[in-house]
């Protein structure tokens, strides 16, 4: 698993870094199926430390199922 794998290295060299990453907010088996991002497990593991769902869009209901996707996940 590379965020693992770079999590691992990374706390290695500097034990109080904060990892980060940007995630896709659409439904888990079709993010993995397509990207391979699986940011539930990652942020269980505690591989990654902050999470920044990329929720943009112009519209507010839109907005409002995507933000609602990560909440729930």
């Amino acid at each position: 698993l590379f965020v693992k794998e770079i999590s691992e290295s990374l706390r290695k060299i500097r034990p109080s870094i904060k990892i980060s990453a940007a995630v896709f907010p659409i439904r888990r088996a079709d993010r993995i199926l397509a990207i391979q991002q699986d940011w539930e497990t990652w942020a269980a593991k505690g591989w990654i430390d902050i999470l920044n769902p990329m929720t943009y869009d112009p519209s507010p209901n839109r907005l409002q199922q995507k933000v609602s996707a990560v909440v729930q996940a």
